[in-house]
C-alpha cells in the first residue's frame, strides 16, 4: 500500500469505527415520565431506546425535599405511587446498577381533595370523580407527553446524514492534503 493510500485509509477507518460507538452512559441513559391521575402518580422508567428499568426504586420529593413516598417498577417499568399531599412531586427513579432519572409532576395534576403539603396527613377522602371527557383528555395529553419526550431522545435521520456529510467532508480533505503532498512530491522530487 502507497504512503498517500495509508494517509487517506487511517482517517476514515477511524472516522468508521468511531461513528457506531457511543459512551456506555449514553448507551444507556435512564429516563422518567410519570403523570398525576386524583391521587396517584402513574409513570414508566426506561432506557434510551425503551427497553424497561425493571424493579428500579422510585423515590417522590415534596418542594421542601421531605420523601413523600417510594415504590418499584414492574416487568414493564411501570409504576403506581398512591399520594397523600397535594403539592408537586419530585421523582427520582434509581436503578441497581448507577443510573438515575428524575422527573417532576406539578400539584395541578392531583386531586384538589388532597391535604397541602404542609398539612398533617388526611385520610383518603371520597373524592368526586372527574367527568369521563376531561379523563380522556388527561389520558391522551399524559401519552403525547411520553410520546414527545420519547422522540427528543431519538437519534433522528437528519443526524446521521449530518454525521456523514462530515465523515465525507473529512475524507475529502484528507484526499486534498494527499493530492497536494503528491503534487509538490513530482515537482520537487
Amino acid at each position: 500500500m502507497t504512503k498517500t493510500m495509508c494517509m487517506i485509509t487511517l482517517p476514515l477507518a477511524v472516522a468508521l469505527v468511531a461513528l457506531p460507538g457511543r459512551s456506555p452512559a449514553f448507551a444507556h441513559a435512564l429516563h422518567l415520565f410519570a403523570e398525576g391521575d386524583g391521587t396517584v402518580i402513574r409513570g414508566r422508567a426506561y432506557y434510551q431506546g425503551g427497553s424497561p428499568a425493571v424493579e428500579a426504586q422510585v423515590l417522590a420529593f415534596g418542594p421542601e425535599g421531605r420523601k413523600l413516598g417510594e415504590t418499584r417498577t414492574d416487568a414493564e417499568g411501570a409504576f403506581t405511587l398512591s399520594v397523600t399531599y397535594r403539592s408537586d412531586h419530585r421523582l427520582l427513579v434509581v436503578t441497581g446498577d448507577g443510573h438515575g432519572a428524575e422527573f417532576r409532576v406539578p400539584a395541578a395534576e392531583l386531586s384538589a381533595s388532597l391535604a397541602p403539603a404542609d398539612a398533617e396527613p388526611a385520610l383518603p377522602a371520597e373524592a368526586a370523580s372527574p367527568a369521563d371527557e376531561l379523563a380522556a383528555i388527561r389520558s391522551q395529553l399524559a401519552s403525547l407527553r411520553e410520546q414527545l419526550a420519547g422522540y427528543e431522545q431519538r437519534t433522528r435521520l437528519r443526524d446521521v446524514v449530518g454525521g456523514i456529510g462530515y465523515i465525507v467532508g473529512l475524507a475529502g480533505v484528507a484526499f486534498y492534503m494527499a493530492a497536494r503532498r503528491a503534487e509538490r512530491a513530482g515537482k520537487f522530487g
